[in-house]
């Protein structure tokens, strides 16, 4: 029996829609400092991955029968892009988070409940609107070139909400130039490992 559009629409509904990959928010921990707030630094971020696992198995035989046995689980580490702004402020970001696990002046280590910290990635509901304090603050910029599609003004509108445990950004890689590039935005890409993550939110 084939499947009408009446009954995918009505399927579409009772689940609240599709959900688009183009609607998303990620919170990042804002370490006390103003210029560092979360908000002003996942206001800028174009792509991110919702976190995934493994389970790792190995071979068991039981009798005549050898069958793949869980032991463990894997987890893959979560890369982010942001575009940057002339005062570069997103990388100073990420330079003080690196510097709290490895200070690049001092040579020390950090201890780990120092530098690892929640990050939260939420899938949000089509039609979310980017609230009146982020539309204010991105006034004067030339929205043509950017994606602001990560802010939400009640809960109602996240849809589904990951949080990574314990995680820190061990790559943060080069941004290359070319002059070839001229309409362009220069973008920061990042990678988060972290020990595991957790669904906190969903509908």
């Amino acid at each position: 029996m084939g499947i009408s559009i009446d009954d995918l629409k009505s399927k579409a509904r009772q689940h609240k829609g599709f959900a688009k990959p183009n609607v998303f928010q990620v919170i990042l921990p804002s370490f006390g400092i103003a210029e560092f707030g979360s908000d002003n630094i996942s206001l800028f971020c174009t792509e991110v991955t919702m976190p995934g696992r493994q389970i790792t198995t190995r071979e068991k035989t039981i009798g005549p029968v050898t069958q793949p046995m869980a032991y463990g689980y894997l987890t893959q580490e979560i890369s982010m892009t942001f575009r940057l702004m002339n005062d570069y402020g997103v990388r100073k970001y990420f330079e003080f988070w690196q510097n709290k696990a490895f200070n690049q002046q001092t040579k020390e280590v950090g201890f780990k409940n120092e530098y690892a910290k929640s990050v939260r990635i939420r899938q949000l509901k089509h039609g979310t609107d980017l609230p009146v304090y982020q539309s204010q603050s991105i006034a004067d910029l030339s929205l043509g070139i950017f994606n602001f599609n990560v802010s939400i003004n009640t809960s109602t509108d996240i849809v589904h909400e990951c949080t990574l445990i314990d995680a820190f950004p061990n790559t943060m890689n080069g941004i290359a130039f070319s002059d070839a590039s001229t309409d362009a935005v220069s973008d920061l890409n990042v990678s988060l490992t972290y020990t595991n993550w957790e669904t906190t939110r969903t509908i």
